[in-house]
């Protein structure tokens, strides 16, 4: 029984290594693994929303925050297209990194830019959970 569980333990530890991705956001930049994938610029006029740019600084992906006493999430737009929502995703603490490892890893956004296919199977796997909410 002991090493079962150290065995499993150790496949445990393993294998979570393998999806973890170290995302660092400095002075707008945002390196993945040490390469830097894109940039990131704050909505001036929207508190808390930001885009996501292409490292010749061509916006991207716009993460709209829409806050409520009871709901607290963000709404994501092709940077082309910023009235009508791709999907929602909960903002928590540390959002930024999150959502960038997330995209990285659908391999929506790459330092060759956006896959706006790739954007887009995400966005039907993510879906709309937050705005049927609002009241």
């Amino acid at each position: 029984m002991k090493k079962a569980f150290t065995l499993l333990a150790l496949l445990f530890s393993m294998t979570s290594g393998i999806f973890a991705q170290d995302v660092e956001i400095k002075k707008d930049a945002v390196k993945i693994d040490g390469e830097t994938i894109c940039l990131i610029s704050d909505d001036k006029d929207n508190r808390g929303s930001f885009f996501i740019d292409d490292l010749t600084g061509s916006h991207l992906i716009y993460m709209k925050w829409i806050f409520y006493p009871d709901l607290n999430y963000y709404e994501i737009y092709d940077a082309d297209d910023l009235d009508t929502p791709l999907c929602e995703e909960e903002a928590v603490t540390g959002f930024r990194k999150q959502i960038m490892r997330k995209l990285y890893l659908a391999e929506v956004i790459s330092p060759k830019g956006l896959d706006a296919k790739a954007l887009t199977n995400y966005a039907d796997g993510v879906g709309k959970t937050f705005s049927p909410r609002k009241k």
